[in-house]
């Protein structure tokens, strides 16, 4: 179905002293041969050749790369952030919650004495002759 011929050189001709221009663009009068991954970069286009980056090319791919790099870094840093104000915020609920609880506690013993107090003035403090109480006539 698909047949490949090949043909071979007969004995004895003489190959051309110019080989098959290049694929790449010579760069300061020498020719470089294609890499391997330009040559699947560029079959994989359709066969185009891709042009080199220019200086300014390179520069503005390096700085969104760095950019790039940067706001990864950065959302990295947020998620910490966040993770570490949930833990503050989970400490900080526990810690008011104890301490309502330990002023309750500290309410309820003050509620005690001063029953105590008043119970102590009205037995001991009051004169027992005076039976109106402390309101006076």
């Amino acid at each position: 179905m698909h047949e490949h011929h090949v043909h071979a050189a007969r004995p004895g001709t003489p190959l051309p002293e110019d080989p098959a221009p290049s694929y790449t663009p010579e760069r300061d009068g020498q020719r470089t041969p294609m890499s391997s991954g330009e040559t699947s970069h560029a079959a994989g286009r359709g066969g185009r050749s891709r042009e080199p980056l220019t200086r300014a090319d390179r520069i503005v791919v390096t700085m969104l790369a760095a950019m790039l790099g940067g706001f990864v870094a950065i959302g990295g840093q947020l998620v910490g952030l966040q993770r570490q104000i949930g833990e503050v915020r989970t400490d900080m609920t526990r810690e008011i919650g104890d301490l309502r609880t330990e002023m309750h506690s500290e309410f309820g013993k003050l509620s005690d004495r001063i029953t105590r107090i008043e119970t102590l003035i009205e037995t001991r403090l009051l004169p027992a002759s005076d039976p109106r109480g402390p309101a006076g006539p």
